[in-house]
């Protein structure tokens, strides 16, 4: 009932800031919101997290367009030196902080809440990493540029323990059968996650 509650007053009051600016409502009752929705013969192709998805038309109830938020004109973000870096997480080796590429093969980036659920550890927190760094390259620029001007081991440590919180609060919720339901893609809680634990930062 907490966690139910918590979701609706941060819909409430969050809503005008989420990170997507068009809605795709489904025929089963499930609603998707991402970025540049565009019909492309018998499927709707959408943005989500830097990725590409799509869905059968046919499965569509409709689509509700928005706008994309602008970035306030009175925040001027420098661009960091090591940018590059910040995409590229798969450029580090075995020979470099860690051993295990613990960021490396998430696969969940499109899964329902069951294969979130019968996944392990390793692939939902690689998946979390991914979406951590997708979400903060394109809308938190401060966080971003805070993140780039770190040296590579502080970089990373600082990625898995925002990966770890991601992970958790995405999983929290996923566990709670009271808001999640089997069928439902994790990627819909992944905003509000991202939104709760790193907003502001």
């Amino acid at each position: 009932m907490r966690k139910i509650l918590f979701v609706a007053l941060f819909l409430f009051f969050y809503s005008p800031f989420l990170l997507f600016s068009d809605t795709i409502f489904l025929k089963d009752g499930a609603r998707l919101d991402v970025n540049d929705v565009k019909l492309d013969g018998a499927k709707y192709f959408y943005e989500m997290f830097g990725e590409i998805y799509s869905v059968d038309k046919e499965k569509v109830d409709r689509v509700e367009f928005g706008e994309v938020p602008e970035t306030p004109k009175n925040e001027v973000m420098e661009e960091p030196a090591n940018e590059k870096r910040y995409h590229d997480i798969e450029k580090y080796s075995d020979s470099d902080v860690y051993s295990d590429n613990w960021y490396e093969g998430g696969t969940l980036h499109q899964s329902t809440v069951k294969e979130w659920k019968k996944a392990s550890y390793n692939n939902r927190l690689a998946t979390s990493a991914d979406w951590f760094v997708s979400i903060t390259n394109a809308h938190n620029l401060h966080l971003k540029s805070q993140l780039s001007r770190l040296p590579d081991a502080k970089y990373l440590d600082a990625l898995k323990t925002n990966a770890t919180e991601l992970e958790k609060c995405v999983s929290g919720i996923v566990n709670d059968e009271k808001v999640a339901k089997d069928e439902q893609r994790v990627a819909e809680y992944v905003s509000l996650c991202y939104m709760s634990l790193f907003r502001g930062k």
